[in-house]
C-alpha cells in the first residue's frame, strides 16, 4: 500500500509539475520508492516501514493547506490553524517518531549492516532512510520559520507546511 501511495503521489507531482514544481517531494519519492520495492521484494524491515507509514499522518493536512491556498483562503483563521496542526503533526511524526525509529534501526546494524552476511541492499535501504530523515529535518526547519513568522504577524498569510520546494519558497517570503 505504501509503495502504491508513493507512485500515486509522484504521478500527481509530475502531472501538476507546472503548478507545484515540487523538487524536494520528487527527491522524497525517489528515495523511498526503491526502498519500499526492495523491502517488499525481500520481506524485510517491516517495523521500519510501520514508522515510515506513520509519518504520512501529516500529509492530509499539508494537502489541505495547499487547497486552502489555491482557494484564496490564506487570510482565514482555518489556514493558520491547519498550518499549526501541520507543524505539530510533522514534528511528532517526521522528526520525533522517524528519528526514534531510525535510531532503533541503526542500533540493529549488526543484523543488517556490513559483516552481517546480509546483502548490500539492506545497508543501502538504511542509507536512503537516513537521507529521508535529513529531508524531513530540512522541511521542519522551514515549517518552524514560517510558523514563527505567522505567530508574530498574527495572520494567516503564508502560514503552514509544505512538501514542495515551491511551497517552501512561499513560506520564506
Amino acid at each position: 500500500m505504501f509503495l502504491g501511495y508513493l507512485i500515486y503521489d509522484l504521478t500527481f507531482m509530475i502531472v501538476y509539475w507546472r503548478e507545484l514544481r515540487d523538487v524536494s517531494g520528487v527527491v522524497h519519492h525517489v528515495l523511498f520508492m526503491p526502498s519500499a520495492a526492495y523491502v517488499l521484494a525481500h520481506s524485510i524491515m517491516a517495523f521500519p516501514f510501520c514508522w515510515l507509514a506513520f509519518c504520512e499522518v501529516s500529509t492530509p493536512f499539508v494537502n489541505y493547506r495547499w487547497h486552502l491556498a489555491a482557494a484564496g483562503r490564506k487570510g482565514e483563521r482555518i489556514y493558520v490553524q491547519n498550518g499549526l496542526l501541520v507543524a505539530l503533526l510533522f514534528f511528532v511524526s517526521r522528526v520525533v517518531c522517524y528519528g526514534l525509529g531510525l535510531a532503533h534501526l541503526l542500533s540493529l546494524a549488526r543484523v543488517w549492516g556490513p559483516g552481517s552476511g546480509e546483502p548490500l541492499g539492506h545497508s543501502l535501504v538504511v542509507c536512503l532512510f537516513a537521507l529521508g530523515y535529513g529531508l524531513n529535518l530540512y522541511w521542519m526547519a522551514a515549517i518552524v520559520k514560517a510558523a514563527r513568522r505567522a505567530v508574530q504577524r498574527g495572520g494567516g498569510e503564508r502560514v503552514g507546511a509544505s512538501q514542495s520546494t515551491d511551497q517552501l519558497r512561499d513560506l520564506r517570503e
